[in-house]
C-alpha cells in the first residue's frame, strides 16, 4: 500500500492519498494526487477539505515527487509522509501554512483489498495506511490558527483508472483510552460484461479488528443515499448517515479529474455492529465523513 504504482503508466491513471486531521472542533483533509489523462497529459493536484468548504490547487507534473517504496509525497512546497505533513499553499483566496506531526500509524492487520488487489478488472484499488494515529501541530488557514494538539488522524489511498461508477464510503475515528475506527466502502465493480456490488469494511474496537469484505463472503443488503448495511455470516454492520451538508470534490475518470462527487466531511453518522440479534458496538459521531457517488457526473 505504501508503494507508488504509477511509474510505468502512460495514460488514464491516477494515484491519490486522503489525509484527514481532526481536533475537537476543527477538521481538515488533504488529497494530494498524481493523474494522467487519456491523452497522456500528466499533472498533480491537492484538494483541501474543511468543515466549511473545499479547494483544489493544481500543479505541473514536474512538481510531483514520490518515493517508490514508502509513503513520501511532495507536490510543490507541500510534503506528505508517515511522519507528518508540511503545508505551504499560497493562492488567490487561499493561504495555508504549517506543520502537523504524526505518531505511530495503525494499519490494517492485513491488506484491506485482500485477493481483489490481483483482479485485472478493478477500476480502482484501495488501501488504508493508518486507521488511527495521534497528531499534533498548527496550521494557519487564511489567517486563522488551528491547533491540532491531541488530535487524531487517518490516511488512506486509491490508485487505478477511475473511481467506480457508483460507490459509498464512510470513515470515523475516535481517541481516548481505547481509540478506534470505522471505515466502509461499497462499489459497483465491472466483471466482464456484467458488474457486481462489492464491499470492504473494518471496525476496530478494543484492539480487535472486525473485517467485512466480498472476498470473505460479505454482501451488501442495503446501500441507499443515507444508509449502508453489510452482512457477513452472523455479523451485520449498519451505518446511517444523519447529516445534510455536502461539498463538491473532483474525482478521477480515466485519469482526468473531471468527475464531480459530493462528500460530507464532518457529519453525523451512526454505526452499529451486530452479532445475530445482539449489538456488539454502537457509536454515533458528529465528526464522521460520508460520501455517496451516483453514476458519472462531470464538471
Amino acid at each position: 500500500m505504501k508503494n507508488f504504482h504509477g511509474w510505468k503508466k502512460k495514460n488514464s491513471y491516477f494515484e491519490g492519498w486522503y489525509l484527514k486531521h481532526q481536533n475537537k472542533k476543527k477538521m481538515i483533509a488533504f488529497i494530494p494526487a498524481y493523474h494522467i489523462d487519456c491523452g497522456g497529459k500528466a499533472s498533480a493536484s491537492i484538494q483541501i477539505i474543511t468543515e466549511k468548504r473545499t479547494w483544489m490547487v493544481t500543479y505541473p507534473a514536474d512538481q510531483f515527487l514520490v518515493s517508490p517504496n514508502m509513503f513520501w509525497v511532495k507536490i510543490g512546497n507541500n510534503l506528505f509522509s508517515e511522519k507528518g505533513i508540511r503545508i505551504a499553499i499560497e493562492e488567490e483566496g487561499l493561504s495555508i501554512k504549517g506543520t502537523i506531526r504524526y505518531k505511530r500509524f495503525r494499519p490494517p492487520v492485513w491488506d484491506i483489498m485482500g485477493p481483489f488487489k490481483f483482479m485485472p478488472c478493478m477500476q480502482c484499488s484501495h488501501g488504508v495506511l493508518s486507521f488511527y494515529h495521534e497528531i499534533s501541530g498548527v496550521l494557519w488557514i487564511n489567517g486563522e490558527k488551528i491547533d491540532f494538539l491531541n488530535g487524531k488522524g487517518y490516511v488512506e489511498k486509491d490508485w487505478g483508472r477511475s473511481f467506480p461508477e457508483e460507490y459509498s464510503w464512510t470513515q470515523c475515528n475516535w481517541g481516548g483510552k481505547q481509540p478506534g475506527c470505522v471505515m466502509a466502502a461499497t462499489a459497483t465493480i465491472p466483471f466482464g460484461r456484467r458488474s457486481f456490488q462489492g464491499c470492504i469494511a473494518a471496525v476496530r474496537i478494543n484492539g480487535k479488528e472486525y473485517r467485512f469484505a466480498t472476498y470473505l463472503g460479505a454482501r451488501v443488503q442495503s446501500c441507499g443515499k443515507r444508509e449502508i448495511i453489510i452482512k457477513q455470516g452472523c455479523y451485520q454492520l449498519k451505518i446511517y448517515h444523519q447529516g445534510k451538508k455536502e461539498f463538491r470534490l473532483q474525482a478521477p475518470d480515466c485519469g482526468d479529474m473531471k468527475r464531480v462527487v459530493n462528500e460530507s466531511p464532518v457529519t453525523c453518522v451512526k454505526y452499529q455492529l451486530w452479532k445475530k440479534n445482539k449489538i456488539l458496538f454502537e457509536y454515533r459521531s458528529r465528526d464522521a465523513s460520508f460520501e455517496k457517488a451516483d453514476p458519472l457526473q462531470v464538471s
